[in-house]
């Protein structure tokens, strides 16, 4: 379970730290939860998503739901953080 494990890190540094988490979920099959407001690590690396707004989930599917939320609240939510 990663919450924000790139926050406030260097491009550089972060895309190593995000390397290293995929290698390992490959390697030992493990099963990764990884909580970011970057949409674009989420892009990246979900092959499932879930979009929580006050602890309820409000959206769930596919990687692909990051850039076509059927959800008003989920696009609000994308809306908001992209700002």
């Amino acid at each position: 379970l990663l919450d924000e494990p790139t926050a406030n890190l260097d491009p550089q540094l972060a895309n190593k730290i995000l390397k290293l988490i995929y290698q390992l979920y490959q390697d030992l099959k493990l099963t990764v939860i990884l909580v970011s407001h970057d949409h674009q690590i989420i892009k990246r690396l979900a092959k499932q998503v879930a979009y929580l707004i006050d602890g309820e989930i409000v959206e769930e599917g596919g990687g692909e739901i990051v850039s076509n939320p059927p959800t008003v609240a989920a696009q609000a939510l994308i809306a908001k953080e992209t700002e």
